[in-house]
């Protein structure tokens, strides 16, 4: 906060607990951004009453209009008011420019996207905004956010979208999606989103399996999924120090042809052993129960709800979406290959120890080489009565594993390229192995 005006206002150290209060705020500088808007973030800091309160509550204003993204500036000084005990509070803003744009990874219904985006910064001038993107997998994307409205303290963000999935290669089928979702975003990490969406399945593949071919049909799903996300990773792309941990719970079945309820659990830790060396743990679950009953018998979570496993950032030395069930595309001829249909339960755990030589080249970008061991399993969870010690015993023993050798290159702070070679140490006979793996992440 800066101390000037057209009188030099002075204050001595000592006197930061005296009485002293802000009898008027005045502002200049804005010129979309509606006044209220602004002067409404430093309502409080009329509640304080000494200097160092009001400082405090100054500087969490300031912080709070810098993160709209709207002001390139945000200056305050303190003038001498009518009395020796109050103050005039001058906020000076400069605006950012009304058009914004670049490549940006963010985190879109759980799934990290790297998009490119163009939009308008504060649309009506309370730091609303909209965006035009492109980007993977979520082709098409236009997304309106609104900051603290009515004062509160949380964003409301709305999307139309339509996504093309191809799956043809594991699957045998391409999956189009067209939808809306809106959320309520708080900024301690909690979210409320609403999610309708018509997905439309098409099969490519003639030889494709029985399964795939009764999956082929459109169906709407209208869900309410709530998340949480504690972030505290020194760098995405690079991290040394921190965790991250992810939990979302999705109810499906407010109208539409899905009725299931999932849960998905994510954490990572990071731990500095050294300058040089880092030791990373990790561990991801999730389980989906439908809820619709046929004739007594829980009707299936259709593919597009079910979670598959494989891939460089999933269950490593094996190909993406290449672990767990599946059926043979031609029951009479194993060599025609197979359809991967995913499973209503998983759990992979990882450990990895990374390290940044003494090189120039990978001190200056932060490149490491890093050595790992994930294991993991998807699978279907039985129906009926069973003995969870017997379901136990045989999740482990059809778990599958490997240990590997990589390098990690951050990319311009957007995303984070590897390349690995892995060893196979337990693996089904119908998994796709993948022991050489490149692959681009644009989250944790």
């Amino acid at each position: 906060m800066d101390n000037d005006g057209d009188d030099e206002f002075e204050f001595d150290p000592k006197v930061l607990h005296a009485r002293l209060v802000v009898e008027e705020i005045k502002l200049e500088g804005n010129e979309r951004a509606v006044a209220d808007y602004i002067l409404g973030a430093f309502e409080d800091v009329k509640e304080g009453r000494t200097l160092q309160e009001i400082i405090q509550l100054t500087d969490l204003a300031t912080q709070v209009l810098h993160e709209d993204d709207v002001f390139e500036k945000v200056d305050v000084a303190l003038q001498p008011g009518s009395s020796s005990s109050s103050v005039i509070m001058k906020v000076s803003v400069e605006e950012k420019s009304m058009f914004t744009g670049g490549v940006f990874p963010i985190t879109v219904d759980g799934e990290d996207v790297l998009e490119v985006q163009a939009g308008i910064r504060n649309v009506f001038g309370r730091a609303e905004s909209l965006a035009l993107s492109a980007g993977w997998p979520y082709p098409q994307r236009l997304t309106f956010i609104k900051p603290h409205p009515i004062g509160l303290d949380l964003n409301i963000t709305s999307s139309l979208f339509h996504r093309r999935d191809n799956f043809d290669t594991t699957s045998s089928f391409t999956q189009s999606i067209k939808g809306a979702t809106a959320a309520i975003e708080l900024y301690n990490g909690h979210s409320l989103g609403f999610y309708v969406g018509n997905r439309s399945l098409t099969i490519n593949d003639k030889t494709a399996s029985d399964r795939m071919f009764a999956e082929v049909r459109e169906s709407m799903k209208a869900s309410i999924k709530y998340t949480f996300i504690d972030d505290q990773i020194d760098d995405h792309f690079a991290p040394s120090e921190g965790r991250y941990r992810r939990l979302t719970t999705e109810y499906a079945g407010l109208f539409g042809h899905a009725h299931f309820l999932k849960t998905e659990f994510k954490q990572h830790n990071h731990f500095p052993l050294s300058e040089r060396l880092v030791l990373s743990l990790g561990v991801q679950s999730g389980l989906v129960q439908p809820l619709s009953m046929d004739r007594f018998a829980p009707v299936p979570v259709r593919i597009s709800d079910r979670f598959f496993l494989g891939g460089p950032f999933s269950l490593r030395g094996f190909n993406k979406r290449g672990a767990g069930p599946c059926d043979l595309r031609e029951p009479s001829d194993p060599a025609a290959g197979r359809d991967f249909v995913g499973g209503n339960a998983y759990l992979t755990m990882s450990t990895q120890i990374s390290y940044i030589p003494q090189i120039e080249a990978f001190e200056s970008t932060g490149t490491r080489l890093f050595a790992f061991g994930n294991a993991g399993n998807l699978f279907d969870l039985p129906r009926g009565n069973v003995d969870p010690v017997s379901g136990v015993k045989h999740v482990l023993s059809t778990s599958r594993a490997s240990v590997g050798v990589g390098i990690s290159v951050p990319l311009f702070g957007i995303a984070r390229a590897d390349l690995l070679y892995a060893w196979i140490l337990r693996r089904a006979a119908t998994d796709d192995i993948q022991q050489l793996q490149f692959g681009f992440t644009f989250g944790v």
